[in-house]
């Protein structure tokens, strides 16, 4: 694992952009709104964009620009500009029969934040010459995961769903960035083949669920028989 320069304030800039990467997440869990949802989602790959930007031009990896001009572009502009073309087309608005109030959920995933500090303090011991912010950078892809996971399961809505699977790749560059810079690029070329399929496929579930039944609720598809 490799950590960019320890500068004070690099480091400092760093950690709070991965608390507002982690707390967006929690936007994201515990909110019954799914344009909520798209907002803190585009925010939050603003934020991980920011942070390729940082250690690029203190890690001198030049690599690292051209991530943050895709994570711009596709996670920050153009899949929140789809998702909301589908809430208009589709008339969702929020969850309408939630399977848990946003107080439980919150908690919960405190709880699995709680985890993944405990899991990266344990990877600490068995790597004590990884620093402060990598330890941060690993608790947060980790956390972030975990919420993302989480968000799968207790969704309803087919779009929060598709939210939070993309959720999961944000978690994945937001720490990798940190933790491993030389990565980061390949990983978002793999990813964006993977983010155009998982759009595609969630566009037209949310559509003809809503055209044949009239709802976009994915606890409907359990009714279905092959």
């Amino acid at each position: 694992m490799q950590v960019i320069p320890h500068h004070p304030i690099v480091v400092a800039i760093l950690s709070l952009s991965l608390f507002v990467v982690l707390i967006l997440s929690f936007v994201i869990l515990g909110s019954h709104w799914v344009r909520n949802h798209v907002y803190a989602f585009a925010l939050q790959s603003w934020v991980i964009a920011a942070i390729s930007i940082i250690v690029a031009a203190w890690g001198h990896y030049p690599l690292l620009y051209g991530i943050a001009v895709l994570t711009i572009v596709i996670r920050g502009l153009l899949i929140p500009f789809l998702v909301t073309r589908l809430l208009d087309r589709t008339g969702v608005g929020r969850e309408q029969t939630p399977i848990f109030r946003s107080s439980s959920t919150l908690v919960v995933g405190g709880i699995l934040v709680i985890l993944a500090f405990v899991i990266a303090e344990e990877v600490h011991n068995q790597l004590p010459r990884l620093s402060s912010v990598g330890i941060l950078a690993f608790t947060v892809l980790l956390g972030v995961e975990f919420i993302a996971f989480l968000t799968l399961a207790l969704r309803t809505e087919a779009l929060s769903s598709l939210l939070g699977l993309l959720m999961i790749e944000n978690g994945v560059l937001a720490g990798s960035l940190i933790l491993v810079p030389g990565l980061p690029f390949f990983l978002e070329i793999v990813f964006l083949f993977d983010l155009l399929v998982i759009i595609a496929t969630y566009a037209v579930l949310a559509r003809s669920l809503r055209s044949r039944l009239g709802v976009t609720d994915v606890r409907i598809m359990r009714e279905l028989t092959g």
